[in-house]
């Protein structure tokens, strides 16, 4: 908080930027979300090239965060400076919905161009959705923006306990117990996701 004595008003003003700065953020459109997201107001937001984990109960909005999120990148990033990223040639936003439901209007809410120009692509399992990450980066040229987009983790199950649901399903019998924890042990392993 900085005095401003000309006016006699209160002001915020964020610090100067370090010259060497070792993360670039991408707006979210919402002073407030920035600071939330990332202690940022105007320069602020999700950290760019990290995995960033919105969490939050049923219907708190966290599709709307990542659609808007995703719609900010399709028609902005190419034209937001990087000290970080080389130049932005090429836009890919891939919307993983594994949930399988989407209730938003998306072509009233951003346009058709928005709606063609996503992959929007459906997981069933961890495992199914990490091999699908692993092949979008790796097919990741220099100079494109790639922003997977995951709705969400919750929906998703693993390779194991979906065998063991069909298997109880076919016996009539109630599903051996392991408390799901094959999702859990993927997506903590660093290995199977590393590229």
């Amino acid at each position: 908080m900085k005095i401003d004595r000309s006016a006699g008003k209160k002001t915020n003003v964020e610090p100067d930027e370090p010259e060497n700065e070792t993360v670039e953020f991408l707006d979210s459109g919402s002073t407030i979300l920035n600071l939330a997201a990332s202690n940022r107001g105007k320069r602020g937001g999700w950290a760019r090239g990290r995995i960033v984990n919105f969490v939050g109960d049923g219907a708190s909005g966290k599709t709307l965060l990542a659609l808007e999120l995703a719609a900010r990148c399709f028609y902005k990033i190419a034209e937001t400076p990087s000290n970080l990223f080389p130049k932005v040639k090429s836009v890919r936003i891939r919307y993983n919905n594994a949930e399988g439901v989407m209730d938003f209007p998306i072509v009233d809410m951003y346009g058709k161009k928005f709606l063609k120009g996503v992959e929007w692509v459906h997981s069933e399992t961890v495992e199914e959705m990490g091999r699908d990450i692993a092949r979008c980066v790796k097919e990741n040229k220099p100079g494109e923006f790639l922003l997977y987009v995951i709705d969400s983790l919750d929906a998703l199950t693993s390779d194991a306990a979906r065998k063991r649901f069909e298997d109880a399903a076919k016996k009539d019998k109630e599903e051996d117990g392991s408390y799901n924890t094959e999702k859990a042990r993927y997506l903590s392993s660093c290995e199977k996701l590393r590229l």
